[in-house]
């Protein structure tokens, strides 16, 4: 073999061999390729899907929110009501403080008369009928006296408990509301997490067996008794949400029939029971609308 053949097969072969490593690059790069492609994708769906579920959360977290603001708003209207209540009640207390004032006053005056009628029939030397005229003028301020001290008595025994009422009822109102203010403030900042639902729920059944165990005392005689066989919807009834319903069959109250029998004790009784906003049930007319769904119910017609 000469020199020139052996040149020329040397590069030949380094020709092929070139070719062939670069074959091997190619197909080396274009699986890499295809691999750094795949990857790709799939941090593509990835992000895909962190991005979907942020958006479903950031869509429940804006519902929970307009819900709680709602609650809220409910709550300061209730609050609103109570307020215009206790400011109705403070005047009618300040009417009775001037009420007390003048019987008191009425009173020292007729203990001053009775006094000066007792002086003149002892030392006047008047006939024996004007000193019998004088002391039935006398039995008859001292009868007015009497009654005038119990109407004070009773004026004052007012005064306290409507004070009382009052101090409970705005102190009870403004804790829930602070409570609520809270709890939405907590949820806004992004930190109602299962931990903060679990809590809320055993407050839920706390407060749930606290009604329970006030069942245990409740006066039945009026309105009957029912169990969970009998009961109606009743989130029927305007004001009754789930949480109230669930509070009034802690209660044994299960149907329409037993609030249409509602009397004014039985008010009292369920609205301290299930721990609601004082007047809150006469307000939405809760009577009047079982009272109307009772009447449909036995009738077969449409409740809603």
């Amino acid at each position: 073999m000469t020199f020139a053949e052996a040149v020329f097969w040397s590069i030949f072969w380094l020709v092929i061999a070139a070719i062939l490593g670069g074959l091997i690059v190619w197909f080396m790069l274009r699986n890499r390729v295809k691999y750094l492609q795949g990857e790709l994708k799939s941090l593509q769906k990835t992000s895909d899907n962190y991005r979907g579920n942020a958006e479903q959360k950031q869509k429940e977290l804006d519902l929970e929110i307009r819900a709680r603001d709602r609650k809220l708003e409910i709550a300061q209207t209730d609050f609103n009501a109570l307020q215009a209540q206790l400011n109705e009640k403070d005047r009618a207390l300040q009417i009775e403080v001037g009420e007390r004032i003048d019987l008191q006053n009425k009173f020292n005056n007729y203990k001053d008369e009775a006094e000066a009628f007792r002086a003149n029939a002892a030392a006047s030397g008047n006939s024996q009928l004007e000193i019998d005229k004088l002391k039935a003028i006398l039995e008859d301020k001292e009868e007015t006296i009497k009654m005038e001290s119990q109407r004070r008595d009773e004026l004052a025994a007012n005064y306290a408990k409507l004070k009382t009422d009052c101090e409970q009822a705005q102190t009870k109102l403004k804790a829930d509301i602070k409570a609520k203010e809270e709890e939405l403030a907590l949820l806004k900042a992004g930190i109602g997490t299962p931990k903060a639902d679990t809590a809320e729920g055993d407050k839920k059944e706390q407060a749930l067996a606290r009604v329970r165990e006030k069942a245990k005392s409740f006066d039945y005689s009026r309105i009957g008794l029912a169990s969970v066989e009998d009961k109606d919807d009743l989130k029927i009834i305007v004001g009754i949400g789930p949480f109230i319903e669930e509070k009034l069959h802690a209660l044994d109250i299960y149907t329409f029939e037993q609030i249409s029998k509602f009397t004014e004790d039985d008010v009292e009784q369920v609205t301290e029971a299930i721990e609601f906003f004082p007047g809150r049930i006469q307000r939405d007319h809760w009577i009047t609308q079982a009272a109307e769904l009772w009447e449909k119910k036995k009738q077969g017609l449409p409740l809603t």
